[in-house]
């Protein structure tokens, strides 16, 4: 048998929030609580988020997402949000446009 390769066992996710109703202490807690979680903010791109998965299949990575998401809301007060996710076996494309 062969050995799989690592980049097999990874999934990419893509994440978008809206912290409904949240101070911005709020938000600044929910956030360092995300990173705390391996979650990377998307530079210039509002409320997005990155994190890779490892070793997890699409279920494994949902609950675990879900349960960084929860973790965030108890520890920053922040309880109502709304999120949503895309899993990929790639990272996302993120484009920049100069559109006048």
């Amino acid at each position: 048998m062969s050995e799989s390769n690592p980049a097999e066992n990874l999934l990419e996710a893509l994440l978008t929030l809206d912290l409904k109703q949240a101070t911005e202490e709020q938000r600044t807690a929910f956030h360092k609580s995300l990173e705390e979680n391996g979650w990377e903010a998307v530079e210039d791109v509002d409320h997005a988020w990155t994190a890779t998965l490892e070793d997890m299949n699409r279920e494994e990575a949902i609950e675990e997402i879900d349960e960084d998401l929860a973790e965030a809301a108890e520890s920053s007060g922040a309880r109502r949000y709304r999120a949503a996710l895309q899993l990929a076996p790639q990272a996302a494309w993120f484009f920049e446009g100069d559109a006048v």
